[in-house]
């Protein structure tokens, strides 16, 4: 059942990274929150699993590079790609 929905809120994943830190496994064209470690979903569709019940599925926003667009498409198909999806051109170390 879990936690009711709060629709004042909105949650924004953090999605970037150039896939180093993690290496071999995290790789440029398929950095870690794209990998499934534990269970058979990636680490950034956990996260929005885990997120998405607290303050809905449309108040989830997820920002990444430019380069990571097809992978997050691919991996969150109900997170509208038009209005959730926050783009860098680069990445710009944002997070810190």
């Amino acid at each position: 059942m879990g936690a009711p929905k709060n629709t004042s809120l909105a949650a924004v994943i953090m999605a970037g990274g150039s896939g180093t830190r993690f290496w071999p496994s995290s790789r440029k064209d398929r950095p870690k929150q794209y990998l499934d470690f534990f269970g058979e979903q990636s680490l950034i569709q956990q996260t929005f699993s885990r997120i998405a019940p607290l303050v809905g599925k449309q108040n989830v926003y997820v920002c990444s590079t430019e380069s990571q667009r097809k992978l997050l498409v691919e991996q969150l198909p109900e997170v509208s790609p038009q209005s959730q999806l926050i783009m860098e051109p680069v990445g710009k170390n944002t997070a810190p």
